[in-house]
Formats: structure tokens, C-alpha cells, sequence
């Protein structure tokens, strides 16, 4: 089934890393330490946090948004911390700003991890003579700061960081001109991810292989009209199919 294939894509989040959750957990222990701090503040953890999780996802579900933001990770969790707490009336607001600022990064990258076989299985596709791309939607320092965290820019021939492209998967230029960067065709391709219209339905539509990542092992989406080539649990499982 994979033995036309040249280049294996892969998506960043929940597929190689697993943060299942940890964004809204690193910002409730955050807030929970904002009250330790500020035993001052009289509004209940769950509030602060509500407005939080909500700006927060307003950016991430707009594509254009996170286009157009163009200044540092600090800036722009700044920005969201700014209208997620617009309207709550703290004193020492921009303290607390800067606490929750401070205190948000170190909390998620204790909760994020690697999932396992992940070095091991990239260095073997990359010692069998595959090309290796990742491709990850979201803003570029954000994404950088993961990569690099757990070392896994050196097996890349390719880094497709959406934020700084231009593009965001499923568009089909982002899979065409990764193929184009690392001289293959889309029918060479396998893409790989957890995400099924982003890393699935989308590129099996564009020519391309797709394996769908089941790190959580919830399943496919009920109803779907296209199914992935393969199905897989676990990293390790690509040296039996590769």
C-alpha cells in the first residue's frame, strides 16, 4: 500500500506530542496561583479562568487572526490576557498580567510530553531514506517552542509552520508546496495526524496517503465518507508499514 512512498508528513500537536487538554489545564493552575499570589482578588478562580479559556480559543479556531498576528509568543498571550480580562476590575492589573504571563508557559510544558517511540521511529524513517516534513498549523514562535523543547527539528526536511506561511492545512497549497520543497508528488506523500479532515479526508482528496493517528484511542469521527489508509495507536507502528 506504502511502497510508492518518498515523504511521510506529519502534524505537530496530539500527534507527536501529546497536550490533550494541556492548554486549559496549565491556565487553571495558573489562575489558581493568581489567587495565591494576590489573596486580594475577589472573584472565584473559575471565573477568571472561563474568560481565559474563551478569548483563548477565539484565537486559536481564527485561522486569519493568527495570520495576521506577526509580534512574539509574550505579545501574544498578552493580547489574549488583555481581552479576557478586560472586564474584570483588578487592581494591579497589569501585576497580574505579568504573573499570569510568567506563569502559563512553565506550567504547560510540564504537562505536555512526547509521545513514545517518536525519536526513535523518526530516526529510522530518516536512516531508511524517507523525507521527513512536519507540517502544524498555529503561530510560529508558539509552534517553534514545542519543536524545539523536545528536539525534533533535526529529523525534518521540512518545517511547515502555518503562522509564518501563510497557509493552514487543509488548504491544499500547504500540501503542494511541501511535496514541491522536497521534490516529490502528492501521490509520494503520506501524511500523518490526528485530525481527520485536516490530515486525512483532505489529503487522500489532494492524491496522497493518509494514516490517521489515534494516540487517544477514541476512534474515528462517526459518519466519515473517507477512511484513512491505516490506523495507528502508536508511533512505532510506521516501521512496520515503512
Amino acid at each position: 500500500m506504502f511502497d510508492n512512498i518518498k515523504a511521510i508528513y506529519f502534524d505537530l500537536d496530539d500527534t507527536l506530542i501529546n497536550i490533550g487538554g494541556t492548554s486549559a489545564q496549565a491556565w487553571e493552575v495558573t489562575c489558581q496561583q493568581l489567587l495565591i499570589a494576590f489573596p486580594e482578588l475577589d472573584l472565584p478562580k473559575a471565573v477568571i479562568l472561563d474568560e481565559v479559556i474563551h478569548e483563548h480559543a477565539a484565537y486559536l479556531n481564527n485561522p486569519a487572526r493568527i495570520a495576521d498576528f506577526t509580534g512574539s509568543v509574550y505579545e501574544l498571550r498578552r493580547q489574549i490576557l488583555f481581552a479576557a480580562l478586560k472586564n474584570l476590575e483588578f487592581e494591579k492589573k497589569e501585576a497580574v498580567l505579568e504573573f499570569m504571563l510568567t506563569q502559563f508557559p512553565i506550567n504547560r510544558n510540564e504537562m505536555i510530553s512526547l509521545y513514545p517511540y517518536v525519536h526513535k521511529t523518526l530516526g529510522a524513517l530518516k536512516q531508511r531514506g524517507y523525507k521527513l516534513a512536519l507540517i502544524t498549523n498555529g503561530g510560529g514562535e508558539v509552534q517553534m517552542e514545542k519543536i524545539q523543547h523536545f528536539n525534533l527539528d533535526p529529523y525534518f526536511d521540512v518545517l511547515w509552520i502555518s503562522g509564518d506561511r501563510g497557509y493552514f492545512k487543509p488548504d491544499r497549497r500547504v500540501f503542494e508546496t511541501v511535496s514541491d520543497e522536497l521534490g516529490v508528488t502528492l501521490k509520494e506523500a503520506c501524511m500523518v495526524g490526528d485530525n481527520y479532515s485536516w490530515e486525512v479526508k483532505a489529503p487522500i482528496c489532494y492524491g496522497m496517503k493518509a494514516i490517521y493517528f489515534d494516540g487517544h484511542q477514541k476512534g474515528l469521527p462517526r459518519e466519515v465518507q473517507i477512511k484513512p489508509h491505516c490506523i495507528i495507536s502508536s508511533m512505532s507502528e510506521l516501521l512496520e508499514l515503512f
